[in-house]
């Protein structure tokens, strides 16, 4: 949803839109994501430093960082990350995922159509 310049401000979510978010996010401990994904996410981990933020914006940014992120990518470098808790892998299979996911307390969610592919074909995904 980005426009030509990799912004996507235009189409920020209502303060109502984050409370869903907020309200489905609280039992998540760890994201999965793809590059793409996280090249977008990590607006978030900035956030919290600027002031011209509603306070539902403000509260998901802080969730996000406190998330543990697991990026997926074979083109990124540990010196792209900005975000707090943030860990680079290069690829992922389903007996990794499978390790994750018995190692998290809480829940996890994975994001990103490449990332997500053979979870979303094995069953691994819950609706």
């Amino acid at each position: 949803m980005a426009n030509s310049n990799a912004d996507f401000q235009w189409a920020a979510p209502s303060d109502e839109v984050l409370a869903h978010h907020l309200q489905r996010m609280h039992q998540v401990t760890t994201q999965i994501l793809g590059r793409r994904v996280y090249g977008l996410m990590k607006h978030w981990s900035t956030v919290c430093e600027q002031a011209a933020h509603s306070t539902a914006a403000t509260e998901f940014a802080k969730r996000w960082v406190a998330i543990d992120k697991i990026v997926v990518s074979n083109t990124l470098s540990k010196v792209d990350f900005s975000a707090n808790g943030s860990r680079l892998v290069r690829e992922l299979t389903l007996r990794d995922i499978r390790h994750m996911v018995a190692r998290n307390d809480g829940v996890t969610q994975i994001f990103g159509p490449t990332t997500a592919a053979e979870a979303l074909r094995t069953g691994m995904v819950d609706p």
